[in-house]
């Protein structure tokens, strides 16, 4: 991309350059002119002024236009002011602000506007603030917040894709031997059925831990203290604090076998309201857990300088039966996914309100390839032994038999060429109930990146159907200046696509210009499915701009 003039000035003493009469040409050909266009110099790094417009279209608001106008308000903050006019939607006003400190730093986004998309005339818009500060103690503090005045506003007006928002204020400190970590949190719900009384607000949301080192057993003793208030316009309100100790030590003995022995007690308190299949408001539970664990790996290299690594890993665990009781609320354990990253986990819960009952051994093996030949190869197997039923999990969960499903994991690898990785859970029948699989090539110009799973149903949180779904991307560089991309998204329970798309780019060392289409299958009340197409032009110099539509 070169700028053509018939005159240009560079004032030093302002620091801009001026163009008269001047035409953008693209690879020889006219692309655009206008009589008079300026820009700072290359010496200044932030200036005020008009940055380039772009043009869309789309079926739901018609043709729109954006002039931005970025406004330099001193050393330290600046504010972008983008008129957004649509043919049928009037007039959407946006701001981003930015404001740097000594000790953090701020952001601020938004727009509205003034519709009746909805059904009825009236304010429609949207905000996102985010800001972090460190004190003198290294306590950080900040906030990440998120709003739209309806389901649809964001997907509607091309601002987001996302379908939960979560505003958050919180305070922290982290360090080697402890942290502590509190936040009051809100949700608010994009999807479809899902009511936002029932949707809670989480104040406080309170965890903390520290460690010392144990004067008389060795290993490490860990206090910890968590609590959370749940509040709700529709239906439950839970309140739990939570204090608990644990201990641990890891022993290599001489002949390689490791040990590392753990126990730990936690006692939970809980005040439940607005439930009347709760009998008590207040209920109490102790929650102790003991165990050790043992690995044995077996190492022997090959004649070529690869070492192959076969580790039998056996752990068992005690803990008592009945920890979850009737007056037992589960707020944060509700979806457990449990796989071969977390076989070992000393509770498979995800949280700390569902308890992981009675004895159980957690066995497994795991084989690694280690070389510096390029040649990756590791795979793992294993499951759950109990003695009964586990019936604090659910049915699709794969651990409610007192033998739980089979996961296992394989992948092997040539980098930089190619690298497969397949994740599996199966139960005694055989039967798949979940399959992960992550596929990667690239030979020379040229790669592709596939991806599948397959989730089997599980009702009680919330799943109710199968899930299978597909997705790939391509992408090849032609030369040093051409290159393309095109990616693809399927649902194979639905036989529906869910997005497809591709882009073609051109890059030189003045400009970048990228020709995409993207279609967007999924829809929602006030968002319909959607196709988006145009052409971003990069001046590396000058700045972005953007032209396209979408229908």
């Amino acid at each position: 991309m070169r700028i053509w003039a018939r005159r240009v000035i560079h004032d030093e003493v302002e620091k801009r350059i001026y163009y008269e009469d001047a035409t953008f040409d693209f690879m020889g050909f006219p692309i655009a002119w206008t009589p008079y266009l300026s820009h700072p110099d290359p010496t200044v790094k932030r200036a005020s002024g008009f940055l380039t417009p772009s043009i869309r279209q789309s079926g739901n608001y018609g043709i729109g236009l954006k002039v931005p106008y970025y406004w330099v308000i001193d050393d330290q903050s600046d504010v972008t002011l983008t008129p957004f006019i649509t043919t049928e939607e009037g007039v959407i006003g946006e701001l981003e602000y930015r404001r740097a400190f000594e000790n953090g730093q701020l952001f601020f986004s938004g727009s509205v506007t003034r519709t009746d998309y909805t059904g009825e005339k009236g304010f429609e818009g949207h905000v996102e603030t985010a800001g972090l500060f460190q004190l003198d103690n290294k306590i950080k503090w900040g906030w990440n917040i998120a709003a739209t005045s309806d389901d649809a506003y964001l997907r509607r007006f091309d601002f987001s894709n996302e379908d939960r928002l979560t505003s958050e204020i919180f305070t922290n400190r982290y360090r080697e031997d402890g942290f502590f970590d509190i936040a009051g949190v809100k949700f608010q719900s994009l999807r479809r059925n899902e009511p936002a009384g029932k949707i809670p607000v989480v104040l406080p949301d309170f965890s903390a831990r520290q460690e010392y080192a144990d004067p008389w057993a060795g290993g490490e003793f860990g206090f910890t203290a968590s609590s959370y208030g749940l509040f709700r316009n529709e239906g439950r309100d839970v309140g739990r604090i939570s204090i608990g100790a644990d201990w641990e030590r890891r022993e290599i003995l001489p002949f390689g076998l490791e040990l590392t022995g753990f126990a730990e007690v936690r006692g939970d308190a809980y005040l439940i309201s607005d439930d009347l299949s709760f009998t008590d408001d207040f209920s109490l539970r102790l929650a102790p857990t003991a165990g050790i664990e043992a690995r044995y790996p077996f190492i022997w290299d090959e004649s070529g300088g690869a070492s192959h690594v076969i580790e039998p890993i056996v752990q068992a665990i005690v803990a008592p039966y009945g920890g979850n009781g009737p007056d037992i609320p589960n707020e944060d354990s509700r979806i457990v996914e449990f796989d071969e990253t977390n076989l070992f986990a000393r509770s498979h819960f995800s949280g700390i309100d569902g308890f992981e009952e009675g004895p159980r051994l957690n066995l497994g093996l795991q084989y690694e390839r280690l070389s510096d030949d390029g040649l990756k190869l590791d795979a793992t197997v294993g499951r759950v032994f109990r003695f009964r039923d586990a019936m604090e999990f659910t049915a699709g969960s794969g651990l409610r038999n007192a033998n739980s499903d089979w996961v296992a994991s394989w992948g092997v690898g040539y980098l930089p060429y190619f690298n497969i990785r397949q994740r599996l859970r199966v139960d005694d029948e055989f039967s798949i109930t979940r399959d992960e699989v992550l596929a990667s090539l690239t030979y020379g110009p040229a790669s592709l990146q596939t991806g599948y799973i397959f989730l089997e149903s599980d009702p009680l949180i919330g799943a109710l159907k199968d899930r299978q779904e597909v997705q790939a991307r391509a992408s090849l560089q032609v030369d040093d200046n051409w290159s393309g991309t095109a990616f693809i998204q399927r649902d194979l329970e639905l036989s529906e696509f869910v997005a497809v798309g591709g882009t073609i780019s051109y890059a030189h060392d003045c400009c970048q210009v990228e020709l995409f289409v993207r279609r967007r299958f999924t829809s929602s009340i006030g968002a319909p499915a959607s196709t988006s197409f145009g052409i971003q032009i990069e001046l590396l110099t000058l700045g972005t701009s953007q032209v396209g539509g979408k229908r």
